[in-house]
């Protein structure tokens, strides 16, 4: 599942893991947080999946995602959304 690939790329990716741990200590979450995580801690979830067709008839898919980041302050938070970002671009 394309979560699943995600969830992958995001931890393997050391932007990220460097605000959200690795390993066992990975604090990137599918759909719901644990209760009381340690922080920062992100959560990620599908919202939709469309498919296009192109004019020579290829489909692919256009996933749609939330985030959602808790921290201990809104810089931590920033930070840990700037890594996401900058690792997503043109993904």
């Amino acid at each position: 599942m394309i979560e699943d690939s995600l969830y992958q790329y995001l931890s393997a990716q050391p932007a990220v893991t460097a605000y959200l741990g690795v390993g066992d200590d990975c604090r990137i979450y599918p759909a719901n947080f644990p209760q009381n995580p340690e922080l920062p801690a992100m959560m990620y979830e599908l919202i939709s999946l469309s498919y296009n067709r192109t004019i020579d008839g290829y489909l692919y898919s256009v996933p749609r995602f939330q985030f959602n980041i808790i921290g201990h302050s809104a810089l931590s938070c920033s930070l840990v959304s700037g890594a996401i970002a900058s690792v997503l671009d043109n993904y």
